[in-house]
């Protein structure tokens, strides 16, 4: 039986890994900690793994809001992660972000270096590299860097996905490739983690890569909806994915490699 601390109540993925370890009763005990309650030491007794779920995420980068994601990304996460191991908790892990890279297209493989270009994804960088200088042999770090979520009610990408899908009765019928990972099979590998007590970086994906525009008619489909792909359409793609980031960030090609851990 292990203990598992999930520090971020209210947390999309910190709820829904409540829900995946407290169905193997039997193999798990699961608790959830408020991020907004000041961590003690004693907080963290007896807990065989804590998970760092908490952070600030899909809110306008701005010079007013960009201090809340150093807050809560880097300084707290570093915070929670100095008491854990003061309490001798034994594994702390971790959840980054595929914006480490501060790519919106590409191939990521062991050797793609970290560049992150937004507050969100540097806040995320610079807390990697502090909790991972607290480990040694007792204290184990395992830093999952998943790329986009989707899941039900989930949040980011994926729901504007869903409501341009409900919108929009025809969408470029442009092929790429993105790495993307269900919120059922993040928490099967945070769980896999857990049990083995697995260290070091962690790229959580699904099998197959996403296709955005196939994507988008079987949302709308699930809808009840009929979404219709053109091929005359796909010649505004690239001028689309020069004036906006967030075409870029749908239709660009991202993947993670095969080959690496997940």
């Amino acid at each position: 039986m292990k203990r598992v601390l999930i520090f971020g109540k209210n947390s999309y993925i910190g709820n829904c890994l409540a829900e995946h370890l407290s169905r193997q009763s039997e193999r798990y005990v699961a608790s959830v900690f408020d991020s907004h309650i000041q961590p003690k030491k004693n907080d963290f007794i007896g807990y065989d793994a804590l998970v760092y779920v908490a952070g600030v995420a899909h809110i306008k980068e701005t010079n007013k809001s960009k201090a809340s994601y150093y807050i809560v990304n880097r300084d707290l996460a570093h915070e929670v992660a100095l008491i854990a191991k003061s309490a001798a908790l034994p594994h702390f892990i971790y959840l980054s972000s595929m914006s480490v890279y501060g790519l919106t297209k590409g191939h990521i493989t062991i050797n793609t270096p970290e560049n992150p270009n937004t507050h969100y994804g540097r806040s995320k960088w610079e807390a990697e590299r502090l909790i991972n200088g607290l480990a040694d042999e007792r204290f184990t770090v395992t830093i999952l860097r998943p790329p986009m979520v989707y899941g039900p009610n989930c949040k980011g990408n994926y729901r504007h996905l869903g409501n341009l899908a409900a919108r929009v009765p025809i969408f470029p019928d442009w092929r790429n490739e993105r790495s993307v990972v269900s919120v059922f099979s993040l928490c099967d590998s945070i769980e896999r983690a857990i049990e083995d007590i697995r260290g070091g970086l962690l790229f959580p994906q699904d099998r197959e890569y996403m296709d955005t525009s196939r994507t988008m008619v079987v949302l709308a489909d699930s809808m009840g909806k009929r979404l219709r792909l053109s091929k005359k359409l796909t010649v505004l793609v690239p001028l689309l994915m020069r004036i906006s980031r967030r075409a870029r960030r749908m239709l660009s090609s991202l993947t993670y490699d095969r080959q690496l851990p997940k």
